[in-house]
């Protein structure tokens, strides 16, 4: 596997075959197209395998436009159709102009952004020439990708071929389907590059404070993320246990409770986490419960106080990060979260200044994008508002160098418009 990239992501590609052919189509078009793949040929069952395999990639075929029609209408002969891919049939052995004429219309047309040409060289190599000097009146400064894809790699194709081919400077494949497949790569390329220039970088729109060395506590965590943005659920800190039913009172139940100390970045799994509290008596059992699992577990430890917490509606989990790596630098990370986190590994690493356009791309790209999008039955989520918190993480790490870490897991993410919120969150700092 290889990639090629910029600010505006990166593009994986297969081999390094196809490497090549990307990167003679960029080094002759070094502005991305973002518009679908114009297909001229002589063979109707390749036109019929084109669809099929740009379908396969995601590359569009777009109609053709009316007026490109009425063009080629004009100069075909009455039994070849104009269409996208375009059938030249056999008539470009006779009339090798056909092919010029046929290229040319495809690339005036406003909804095509590249054309692949897909012949065969011809029983004789001499055939290759004409085909090519038929060609040539639309090649000369195309405005738009060309790729000659000649069919039959071991077929030889002669000097003379190759000299008119240098001259007219567009790219050659031997292989259709390469060509398709960098076409299409170049395409998802140019459009990662289109969206980076429509979409402004997020920036944050409140002040980003300084951050202390060492790991926040919970509570702590959470209201520099709402400082930022970032939703939260309504709670506040209780020192004892009659605080924390006067506390459950105000906002409600059902309600969590977790016991704060910086030094509990894990409280799950010592039992420093009570959830689902549906009233008072409850309440009262479990803050027994969590202050005596927490004196068992870490003797050597007082609590800070306990949170408690409005329970969060059920969501999809996901997870949201930012860590400062010291080779890398600072990267983003988002995926499912909650309990799926180790368990699936299901994660898109990112880099912190990507644009929320191509966060949302990458986000579409999760193994588990399914329950995002809505599966089963269940609503589509807010991936906006998903993509949204990730860019302001992002924003955090570049604007506090001081930063190691943030994780939100999970960030509980609703329905579309409704947002989403951070269950439990952790900030290190340096």
């Amino acid at each position: 596997m290889r990639t090629f990239a910029s600010y505006a992501g990166a593009v994986v590609v297969e081999n390094l075959e196809e490497l090549v052919d990307v990167a003679e189509i960029l080094a002759r078009f070094p502005k991305p197209l973002t518009a679908g793949v114009g297909i001229v040929t002589v063979s109707g069952a390749f036109c019929c395998v084109a669809l099929d395999l740009c379908d396969d990639l995601g590359l569009d075929v777009p109609r053709l436009a009316p007026e490109t029609e009425a063009t080629l209408k004009s100069v075909l002969p009455p039994f070849a159709k104009p269409s996208n891919p375009l059938d030249l049939t056999t008539q470009p052995i006779r009339e090798p102009e056909l092919l010029g004429k046929g290229l040319a219309a495809l690339l005036a047309d406003p909804g095509i952004g590249s054309v692949v040409v897909a012949i065969v060289p011809g029983a004789e190599p001499p055939q290759a020439v004409r085909y090519l000097k038929g060609l040539h009146p639309a090649i000369k400064n195309p405005a738009k990708p060309v790729v000659l894809a000649m069919m039959g790699d071991g077929s030889p194709l002669i000097e003379e071929f190759s000299a008119l081919l240098r001259e007219s400077g567009i790219a050659l494949s031997r292989s259709p389907e390469r060509s398709l497949r960098a076409v299409a790569r170049v395409t998802e390329y140019g459009r990662m590059c289109a969206a980076s220039e429509r979409m402004s970088r997020s920036r944050l729109v409140r002040p980003v404070p300084p951050v202390e060395r060492g790991a926040m506590p919970e509570y702590a965590a959470k209201q520099y993320l709402a400082g930022i943005g970032i939703k939260i659920p309504e709670g506040e800190l209780a020192q004892d246990v009659e605080d924390a039913t006067r506390i459950a009172s105000r906002i409600g139940y059902p309600v969590a409770l977790k016991a704060q100390h910086a030094c509990l970045e894990h409280k799950s799994e010592i039992g420093g986490v009570a959830v689902g509290i549906a009233n008072e008596a409850d309440l009262r059992r479990s803050w027994t419960q969590v202050t005596e699992n927490v004196s068992r577990a870490r003797p050597d430890l007082r609590l800070e106080r306990i949170l408690v917490e409005k329970m969060a509606a059920e969501g999809v989990e996901m997870i949201v990060g930012a860590k400062r790596d010291p080779h890398w630098g600072p990267v983003l990370l988002v995926g499912l979260g909650g309990i799926w986190t180790e368990t699936l590994n299901d994660v898109r690493l990112l880099p912190p200044d990507l644009p929320e356009g191509m966060i949302l791309t990458e986000i579409t790209r999760l193994k588990g994008y399914a329950l995002l999008r809505g599966a089963r039955g269940l609503p589509p989520r807010d991936c906006t508002a998903l993509a949204k918190t990730v860019a302001l993480i992002g924003g955090v790490i570049l604007a506090r160098p001081e930063l190691n870490e943030i994780d939100i897991n999970p960030l509980v993410v609703y329905a579309e418009n409704q947002g989403g919120v951070a269950v439990d969150a952790l900030i290190v700092a340096a």
